[in-house]
């Protein structure tokens, strides 16, 4: 199995095999031994009054650089279990006090944000010149994470948004922010974390300018996870906890939930910053997969539908559209995109509308065939010299789910692109009723279920089998028993669709594995050339599901 990632590009700027990775679960306490080192500007000359978290060891640690609530007012000291421990983890964790001791004359006595900033960046750049050879352990500052909590995320936001600081990826904690407006084109990875109490009544994160907000403006790859039953100053050391929890500023969880809530915390980042800075992207199912995450939720998402092998090496591309002409999120399939970008593929997911672009989107669905065209040269251009393995846009086929198909076979016939190869997964099209004059090896894929009961969500005259009697050659058509058309899906996504599309009592087992295979199989013989895999579609005896129908003209 070859190693995946999505569409992020930190790898490249050092050599992960000297970087510290750490090996257990991310919501225990890590291994590493840490120290502790508070900063005074009177006394160590920095800007800023500061605390450093950092392993003991010899070793090269990333870097995470935090600001917390109230825009850098709430001191790091009250974050001081969740910073220890993510330190655990193997990184160097370096918290910034914007006004140290705080008094009540600060808030007013701020001169603004711009003056905010780039007291951040001169504290930033003090860090890294003050821990030059000064410890065993080594910091890694070209792999620097930003961590922030409340309205520090709007400090956050905008190092980011204004390049003031270079960074591999960031974690937002129950944000504030009004520049919320304006859709951010950066690519950072990006996680965005809410919870439930923070926005109950005394509410101290504000819908519309949270973490949702952040989500929606925000450009791939990112994650968004609200937790529930607990609340905004949760996060906080008892001191800072009793402080908000007994005045009632902001709704909390009782004292006894708290040593297990801030032990999920410091799980949660850690599992991001080990898998974004440390390079484990296995670390990732600590944030996605909800049967490994210890507390209730009551939101998980995220978009990183693009996926690519981290060798060295020349690999063809695979240009995925969803359902409903692309309107159905990529990131729905993304376990099944991952499974097929492991055989040797960059496989990139689009999504034709997504939360934050639907000003952007007037037409009707699927008219303006132009943006996959603009996105795929977009593509093509942003990848060059970016990864260690080569994308190779000349040997690109098409890949797609219902009336997603309706997009990709009006794509092949505006003949903009010179694609290779091409697969309809229970396609739908009214272009199916007219002769289709190309020759383009194709394989449309059907299932039994799709064309079944009261909510079918394939209608035959213009299904695989249509498309299939309109192609030229050379084409291929399969038709799956006792399967439908939302079993493709992430579980999650599965059990909502069910309830529209006729489906088995549980996802049928085993199926994930059979259909990244089929499409796998497809696209190694007709884009890596290796045309005897085609015998595991073919050929019943090599899985364990049950073909309708299995025909071909490969004749031309």
């Amino acid at each position: 199995t070859r190693s995946i990632f999505c569409f992020m590009f930190f790898f490249l700027y050092t050599d992960c095999s000297t970087i510290y990775v750490d090996q257990g679960n991310p919501y225990k306490t890590g291994q590493a031994r840490i120290g502790e080192i508070t900063f005074q500007e009177t006394v160590d000359g920095c800007p800023l009054h500061s605390k450093a978290w950092f392993p003991l060891d010899p070793g090269s640690y990333p870097v995470i650089y935090f600001i917390g609530g109230l825009g850098g007012y709430v001191q790091v000291e009250l974050y001081s279990t969740v910073a220890y421990d993510i330190a655990t983890h193997g990184f160097f964790v370096l918290g910034v006090d914007y006004k140290f001791p705080l008094e009540s004359g600060h808030f007013t006595a701020s001169k603004g944000l711009g003056e905010d900033l780039n007291k951040y960046v001169e504290q930033y750049k003090w860090f890294e010149k003050y821990f030059t050879n000064r410890t065993l352990s080594t910091p890694l500052f070209n792999l620097t994470g930003l961590l922030s909590h409340s309205a520090g995320c709007d400090l956050t936001l905008h190092l980011i948004k204004d390049k003031l600081l270079s960074v591999t990826s960031n974690v937002f904690l129950e944000p504030y922010s009004q520049d919320v407006k304006q859709k951010i084109n950066l690519h950072v990875p990006s996680l965005m974390y809410g919870t439930q109490y923070s926005e109950e009544f005394k509410r101290c994160a504000v819908p519309g300018y949270d973490y949702k907000a952040i989500y929606n403006i925000w450009d791939c790859p990112k994650f968004l996870m609200n937790v529930a039953n607990f609340g905004h100053c949760d996060i906080l050391d008892l001191e800072g906890w009793k402080a908000c929890h007994f005045v009632h500023y902001c709704k909390t969880t009782n004292e006894t939930n708290l040593p297990e809530y801030r032990q999920f915390v410091q799980g949660v980042v850690s599992a991001f910053f080990v898998s974004t800075l440390q390079g484990k992207q296995a670390d990732f199912n600590y944030i996605t997969d909800r049967s490994l995450i210890p507390l209730k939720l009551l939101e998980l998402s995220s978009d990183m539908n693009s996926y690519f092998p981290l060798d060295a090496g020349s690999y063809p591309v695979i240009f995925f559209v969803g359902g409903l002409n692309g309107y159905f999120w990529a990131e729905y399939y993304s376990r099944f995109l991952y499974d097929v970008s492991t055989h040797g593929f960059f496989v990139f997911g689009v999504d034709y509308i997504f939360p934050g672009y639907h000003e952007s989107r007037s037409d009707p669905v699927g008219q303006d065939l132009d943006i996959f065209f603009k996105q795929l040269k977009w593509l093509e251009d942003y990848l060059k010299n970016r990864t260690v393995s080569t994308p190779l846009f000349n040997t690109t086929a098409l890949l797609c789910h219902s009336s997603g198909c309706d997009v990709t076979l009006r794509m092949i016939g505006m003949k903009q692109f010179n694609f290779s190869s091409n697969i309809f997964l229970e396609p739908f099209s009214i272009v199916a009723q007219q002769k289709i004059d190309i020759r383009l090896p194709s394989l449309m894929y059907g299932t039994q279920f799709a064309e079944e009961g009261v909510f079918h969500c394939n209608i035959k005259g213009y299904d695989a089998d249509a498309i299939y009697t309109a192609w030229n050659c050379p084409k291929m058509i399969v038709n799956v028993a006792n399967v439908g058309h939302c079993d493709i899906l992430d579980p999650n996504m599965w059990e909502g669709c069910r309830f529209m599309c006729k489906a088995g009592k549980t996802q049928a087992p085993g199926y994930n594995n059979f259909i990244q295979g089929v499409v796998a199989a497809y696209f190694i013989s007709t884009l890596q050339g290796r045309t005897i895999d085609m015998k595991y579609i073919t050929d019943s005896s090599m899985h364990n599901f049950t073909y309708l129908e299995l025909k071909s003209d490969l004749n031309c």
